[in-house]
């Protein structure tokens, strides 16, 4: 679905003309250009979207924070926000009687464990964290300025520092269709007033991409598998 597709169904919808290309100079088209960028971001932080959830290994800044924390590790180019904390606990299950490998244990400052799902948002776990901006520097070589996850964790070749985080992806073809229909009704809140003049348009349309984004969200979750998971029997006795 290209992007002029997804600009037209949305002004479809709001009954509005159509556009032939995103370039071509229409009135709809040049607004609807605008602001397609930042509606797309603005759904992928709704969300741990799994087509734009990916893991990453940082890379250490050369620089170091000024005070505070030690380290300061660079962010991808592409980095929206960290995954969402994950809760130590699943359905009362006993952390310590589960495979190996399935949690992560922290000692915390009081000597209590503490247990983490293993797919932290950084790795290793246990650490306190922050982003910032480290400044960069023009001599004596030229460093820009880039955003950095800042830490007291030291990285080494055999104990790098990880993330798992969100991206930005413009790419639509890899796009869920829930997650379309989000970006579909969050262009809509973001046009109606812009091309139609309507208040009620708008809101008509923020209660839509409400509703889409549960949908998107139990859509999104139902991809991923947990292991003491139980979920329904009655498919079972479907027909039965």
């Amino acid at each position: 679905m290209a992007q002029v597709d997804i600009v037209n169904a949305v002004l479809l919808r709001l009954g509005a003309d159509v556009i032939q290309s995103m370039t071509g100079g229409e009135t709809n088209a040049v607004k609807a250009a605008l602001v397609y960028s930042d509606a797309v971001a603005s759904i992928l932080q709704e969300k741990d979207w799994r087509f734009a959830k990916l893991r990453a290994t940082l890379t250490r800044h050369t620089l170091s924070p000024l005070y505070g924390f030690q380290y300061a590790y660079q962010l991808p180019s592409d980095f929206i926000r960290l995954t969402m904390e994950h809760y130590p606990q699943v359905r009362g299950v006993n952390p310590v009687a589960m495979p190996p490998g399935y949690w992560s244990q922290v000692i915390d400052s009081t000597g209590y464990p503490r247990f983490y799902k293993n797919d932290p948002r950084v790795d290793p776990v246990g650490y306190e964290f922050k982003f910032e901006v480290i400044p960069g520097q023009a001599t004596p070589t030229v460093v820009a300025d880039r955003f950095c996850l800042i830490t007291d964790y030291e990285d080494s070749t055999d104990n790098p520092i990880h993330i798992n985080y969100i991206r930005l992806v413009t790419d639509d073809t890899i796009w869920t269709y829930t997650f379309k229909e989000c970006v579909i009704c969050k262009l809509r809140v973001l046009l109606a007033i812009p091309i139609c003049e309507s208040i009620q348009k708008k809101q008509d349309a923020e209660k839509d991409l409400a509703r889409a984004l549960i949908s998107a969200g139990a859509f999104n979750e139902s991809l991923d598998s947990v292991l003491d998971e139980v979920g329904s029997s009655s498919w079972e006795n479907a027909g039965r």
